[in-house]
């Protein structure tokens, strides 16, 4: 069963877990349009899990459903170097482009589950 992502351990803050991640850096703010009963109702803040380089050398982001909050606070505290590429990789399905394999291999942080992802696109 999997567990409820709206229902955290209560020992799990998401608020200071947030907080600790655009602390940290893994997370920027930028804002989106924001849509209320098929209105557009001006715009909002949002976060984004911050990607350069992992998958192509560029920047790059992508959104943080709140199912995952946790999982990317755990990781990144797991792994403070890889712990978000390991994250996005799983997450997105790919692995990280050529010269980020390199490095996670030459730092011992390469797992046998990412050899099963697809191919980044560098």
């Amino acid at each position: 069963m999997k567990p409820d992502p709206y229902h955290y351990p209560p020992d799990f803050d998401e608020e200071i877990a947030l907080a600790s991640l655009l602390l940290d850096g893994v997370l920027f703010s930028n804002s989106r349009e924001y849509i209320w009963a098929n209105k557009s109702a001006g715009d909002t803040v949002c976060l984004f899990v911050l990607l350069n380089d992992i998958f192509v050398p560029a920047a790059d982001a992508c959104d943080l459903p709140w199912d995952q909050i946790k999982a990317l606070y755990d990781a990144n505290k797991a792994d403070v170097n890889w712990g978000v590429t390991k994250w996005a990789a799983r997450r997105l399905g790919y692995k990280p482009w050529s010269r980020r394999q390199e490095q996670m291999k030459a730092a011992g942080a390469w797992e046998s589950w990412m050899d099963e992802l697809k191919e980044s696109r560098v």
